[in-house]
């Protein structure tokens, strides 16, 4: 393929900390494509290429999902050769969407996800840059969703070890900071969609700020700002749609992309979301259903005391949770210094 792609009408597209990407022409497909150089010859860069050249290949064809055509080297340099999807970051284009466009966008990459996690595939860095808003033949929004250079494949024994983040932190779900201690899922993507819709209709991510270890305890500890403490114009239901997103145990979120995208559609179409699972609803939340059928004063006591216990004991394990993060955290300082 290498020898058939006109290198010398190559176009720089965009420019990354480890690629760049040239629009060229590919003779043999007779269209334009997209290239991805790597901008230098480091063995982990190459394996990182070709682990996103492998996750494209076992993606089913999606309109919301890049394609791909070929590997190759020019003067040395390994490149994909992709879909040329012409358009501007999700980042870049907000200012420019509605509302509803926005909630439409995320929907999209809800669905095309599912055929992303029946593959086998979590892509692990969903945010608004990897998502490349283009327009279709009327006009309408077609988001696509781009860079697997931090898929997770089936293949892969290992998760990722702490202290070896793979994502963008303020868009991370707990369990990607806290690396080896969970294994990760479609419930991980769940979470950076709920962060890119959060981040779309806020105008930043859940948890903002300096990519420090202070911002990676919030991730793991802290609940994020309800969105409509920041905007009162946003509705109930897409409010409530985010949060489930931004839960911080991965069975609490959606049970997948697809339930995601579901709800989406209902809230579009001003129709009652779907109800959560037994296993998605909370402990302090079944208490509370439980307080409404207790009418008699020695039910409510025993409620109280029932209450009381269990907040001491959650209090303990939280604090216990934190002692522990800490220490992890402070040896992953420690082999960075």
């Amino acid at each position: 393929m290498s020898d058939r792609i006109d290198y010398g009408t190559a176009v720089p597209l965009s420019s990354g900390g480890t690629a760049e990407v040239y629009k060229a022409y590919d003779a043999r497909l007779g269209r334009a494509v997209a290239l991805k150089f790597l901008r230098r010859d480091d063995p982990q860069q190459v394996e990182r290429l070709l682990r996103e050249a492998r996750a494209l290949a076992h993606l089913p064809v999606h309109e919301n999902l890049c394609t791909i055509y070929g590997v190759g080297t020019q003067n040395g340099r390994p490149y994909i050769a992709m879909e040329l999807i012409e358009g501007v970051s999700l980042r870049e284009a907000r200012a420019q969407l509605t509302r509803s466009e926005r909630v439409q966008v995320v929907m999209q990459i809800a669905s095309a996800l599912e055929r992303v996690h029946a593959a086998g595939l979590v892509h692990r860095d969903i945010k608004p840059a990897n998502i490349v808003l283009a327009r279709r033949a009327d006009g309408t929004p077609r988001p696509v969703l781009v860079d697997f250079g931090t898929v997770w494949l089936p293949s892969e024994a290992t998760m990722t070890r702490l202290g070896q983040w793979l994502g963008t932190p303020a868009f991370m779900a707990p369990e990607q900071v806290i690396g080896g201690h969970r294994t990760l899922g479609p419930a991980t993507d769940v979470y950076g969609l709920g962060g890119t819709l959060y981040h779309l209709l806020i105008g930043r991510p859940p948890f903002d700020g300096p990519a420090d270890l202070t911002l990676l305890q919030r991730v793991i500890h802290d609940p994020p700002t309800p969105p409509r403490a920041l905007d009162a114009t946003l509705s109930p239901a897409l409010e409530a749609i985010v949060l489930r997103c931004l839960r911080k145990e991965p069975a609490a979120r959606y049970a997948d992309a697809g339930a995601l995208a579901d709800d989406l559609q209902r809230h579009l179409a001003d129709e009652p979301l779907a109800r959560a699972t037994t296993q998605q609803r909370t402990w302090d939340r079944r208490l509370l259903q439980r307080a409404r059928r207790w009418r008699t004063p020695l039910r409510a006591a025993a409620l109280v005391a029932l209450v009381a216990v269990a907040l001491l004991m959650a209090l303990g394990y939280r604090d216990q949770q934190r002692r522990t993060a800490v220490q992890r955290y402070d040896r992953v300082a420690q082999d960075l210094e």
